[in-house]
């Protein structure tokens, strides 16, 4: 009984030491997970890179018809496939591939067609697009690739650059692999890369920028295979100063740490053991009085 103890006790020791002494940083190139757009009548799925994108429930002749969205992650709860930028189709403005009007369309002179509905033989994929991107006007430095306007967070100065302008203005064409996106954080999911909030129907999610700032994590817009990566911008440079952060508290703290409650756990155990030895030998004592003796106490 007594090795067994030990053994649970080495065990809980083991796994909380790893925890606090691996800094848990993810992996730089982190990709999104995309959702699914399902027929409600034929069942049918097609990839979909947010609810918009499916078309609208309506009652005709009789019958519901039209899309219901699933994301990444429900579609893992419900055992189905989820798509990556890859698989996904996306609009066009007129001929020009691109995931959304606001932000890539010129209202004056172009028509968005989304993918349902694309008349142009264009055959538009999310990894064939050019994206816009986020621009810190204080600082020309201060970039980065962006899926929609609506990841430039106004309250960290970044305003939106159109996929035209973003090589005079950050110096990169903003291909899929530069895209930075953001992420669902809470108990439900952990975390996990996303598009938009409908990636996160029961946790919060957080723009690329904030994302990187509170959290630590960077997400890609699509998977980068080759080894040099995305161009550096700005949430690098914040990675980096992060990184080097984390792993001077790896160093020192983390082992004060990780050692307190090993000491803690560990002294904890040692004292439960002498308590549970010291009863029973107690009890041992007791049993073998004689019967007077113990009566005789009972009266005292």
């Amino acid at each position: 009984m007594r090795t067994q103890n030990i053994f649970r006790v080495y065990t809980v020791v083991h796994f909380l030491a790893k925890c606090l002494l691996v800094t848990p940083l993810n992996a730089k190139y982190n990709a999104a997970e995309i959702g699914v757009c399902e027929d409600i009548q034929t069942g049918r799925m097609r990839c979909a890179m947010q609810s918009s994108d499916c078309k609208p429930r309506q009652i005709y002749n009789g019958s519901v018809q039209g899309e219901k969205w699933y994301s990444a992650y429900m579609q893992k709860q419900r055992g189905q496939e989820f798509c990556s930028c890859q698989d996904t189709s996306i609009g066009s403005c007129n001929s020009r591939c691109s995931p959304q009007q606001l932000g890539y369309c010129d209202h004056s002179s172009e028509i968005f067609h989304d993918a349902m509905t694309i008349t142009h033989n264009v055959s538009c994929k999310c990894n064939n697009a050019l994206y816009g991107a986020c621009q810190d006007l204080s600082s020309s430095m201060n970039h980065f690739c962006a899926l929609s306007p609506s990841d430039c967070e106004e309250d960290h100065h970044h305003f939106w650059v159109e996929p035209s302008k973003t090589k005079s203005v950050t110096g990169l064409d903003c291909s899929c692999k530069q895209v930075r996106v953001g992420g669902c954080i809470g108990k439900m999911m952990g975390f996990t890369c996303a598009l938009s909030k409908d990636d996160c129907p029961w946790d919060v999610y957080y723009p690329p920028y904030s994302l990187k700032k509170l959290h630590g994590h960077t997400c890609n817009l699509c998977v980068v295979y080759d080894s040099s990566g995305p161009e550096p911008d700005e949430l690098d440079s914040r990675r980096q100063n992060l990184v080097e952060t984390k792993e001077r508290l790896s160093g020192t703290s983390k082992f004060f740490i990780s050692m307190a409650i090993i000491l803690g756990i560990g002294g904890s155990t040692v004292g439960m053991l002498l308590f549970k030895k010291r009863r029973n030998a107690s009890s041992e004592m007791i049993s073998s009085r004689p019967p007077s003796d113990v009566q005789r106490g009972e009266i005292t």
